[in-house]
Parts: C-alpha cells; structure tokens; sequence
C-alpha cells in the first residue's frame, strides 16, 4: 500500500490512513470471492449497507468512496477514532452490566431498520451450508431446516455484531465493519447457539 500508514488488521481486509481524517479498508486476496462475483462489487454492496444503516438513525461511520489501489479494491470511510467497546470491557470488568445495555439497545436499533431492498439471501445460506467443509455434516440438515422455517421480514441485521464492532467517541458509541449485513443474517448465530446448548 505505498507509504499509507498501516491501522489495524481483520481476517478478510486490512486498513491503512486514506489521507485526512479517512481509512481505506482493503479486502485480502480471495475475501469474499465466494460471496459475489467481483471484490469491488462486495465493497459496492458494503458501502450500500453503511449508507442505509446511516439513513435508518444507525450511527455508522460515513462512506466516501470504493477505490482501487495497486490492484486491490477497497473502501474509504471516516476514520472513527476509539476504543471499541471490548477494550473497554478488558480494562474495566466492572463495566460489563453497562456495555451489556449498550451493545442490547444498539442490536435492538440495528434489527429495528427496515432493508427490504436487500436481496433475499436464504439460497445463498443454504449453498454456504451445503458447500461448507467446515461445518459438520450432522448438523447440517438441521440448519438448513432452520433457515427454511425463518421469515422473510426484509430488517436488518449486522451479521458481526459484537463489542470489537462497536467503537466509542465522546458523543457516543458507533457500529462499525458491516461486511457480513445482510436481512435476518442472524440466524447462523442462533443456531449455532442452540446446538451449543445441545452439546
């Protein structure tokens, strides 16, 4: 990335300084190549969710632009300057009944925002399912029989959504890297915890 400073690292993308007050997150060869044709199109699709997110009251840093540099795409956004809500939590234990409220009223404000302009994506769970050598062949037709009883509400959900996401400024905490949204993506989460409680 030339001489742009280097922030912070994710396991898909990487972020460095985009001149003032900006950061450029820069999507790892291969992220999301499964997810949509292009890496320009997944970052195209992630800038829409941050500007409706934004549009609905969910304080979102604000997007600038998808860029392409030395080959690799990525998108500027405005640089939030603050602790995430997790390195808050590790230095203050004491503080986890208060995050615990905060991080609940901010899900609740996220799933409050209708998305149903966003493409259904119960086949495309249901391929990331079937394909998913990771996943344990026992419990994938229990997942995908979940995911068929699910309704197609069109709200909005993170898909990522925990204290590492959630960054603090002084006038307030904001949702942040919102790569995985998609309308009632949340039920992964559910059934992975329901099988947990099995095991």
């Amino acid at each position: 990335m030339g001489k742009r400073a280097f922030i912070a690292r994710g396991i898909s993308s990487q972020v460095y300084e985009y001149g003032d007050g900006a950061v450029v997150k820069i999507l790892e060869p291969g992220a999301g190549a499964r997810q949509v044709r292009t890496r320009e199109e997944i970052l195209r699709l992630e800038s829409g969710l941050y500007r409706l997110a934004c549009a609905q009251g969910v304080r979102v840093p604000e997007v600038y632009d998808v860029v392409e540099i030395d080959g690799r795409f990525g998108i500027v956004y405005e640089r939030v300057d603050g602790p995430t809500m997790l390195e808050l939590l590790f230095a203050d234990r004491q503080s986890a009944s208060d995050h615990g409220r905060v991080l609940a009223e901010l899900h609740l404000t996220v799933h409050r925002c209708p998305a149903a302009e966003l493409q259904t994506f119960r086949p495309f769970y249901e391929t990331i399912i079937r394909n998913n050598a990771t996943f344990p062949q026992d419990l994938k037709a229990g997942a995908i029989e979940l995911l068929r009883t699910l309704p197609e509400r069109g709200m909005l959900c993170h898909g990522d959504f925990h204290g590492g996401n959630i960054a603090f400024l002084p006038d307030g905490p904001f949702v942040i890297d919102w790569a995985c949204s998609r309308p009632w993506t949340g039920f992964a989460s559910r059934f992975l915890t329901h099988t947990a409680k099995r095991t």
